[in-house]
């Protein structure tokens, strides 16, 4: 995969779907350079700009995370290399929610985090299948620009 990978809302990115298994996955992406599972028991598979995490009940994808040196395609700007993809989302999706530095846009199946970071490394965009927000959708508050409150 050439680590651009072109969104699709809520049902993946580039070549990668929700409910892929890791061998599915890896047919994609190749092996990763790192797996390990996380502490509600689900794996997470990392590559160069791409870590995919997998549900620990149905050991398939739902969620893909890209961060640099990937290129996040969303209408046809690389939400990475913007300096506002939160703007960019906006025009799709006006009303986010934010919890703990994640801005999330369920109309979108996205979130962004570490743009206010001055670390590129810090930088991502996550693609989550439906549903995965909802156990927490009460804990998340409406997101407010630094500048608008």
């Amino acid at each position: 995969m050439n680590g651009i990978f072109r969104i699709r809302p809520y049902a993946g990115v580039g070549d990668l779907r929700f409910g892929m298994t890791t061998e599915e996955v890896c047919a994609v992406l190749g092996p990763p350079v790192r797996s390990l599972k996380n502490r509600k028991g689900g794996v997470e598979e990392v590559r160069e700009g791409v870590k995919v995490c997998y549900s620990p009940a149905t050991q398939t994808s739902i969620d893909f995370v890209l961060f640099p040196p990937a290129q996040a395609i969303y209408n046809g700007e690389d939400l990475l290399a913007s300096s506002d993809p939160v703007s960019v989302l906006m025009a799709d999706d006006p009303e986010p929610l934010e919890s703990m530095g994640i801005v999330v846009f369920l109309k979108l199946g996205l979130t962004v985090t570490g743009f206010d970071e001055p670390d590129e490394a810090d930088k991502a965009v996550t693609a989550f299948m439906e549903g995965r927000w909802d156990s927490v959708r009460g804990d998340l508050k409406p997101y407010l620009r630094v500048n608008d409150g």
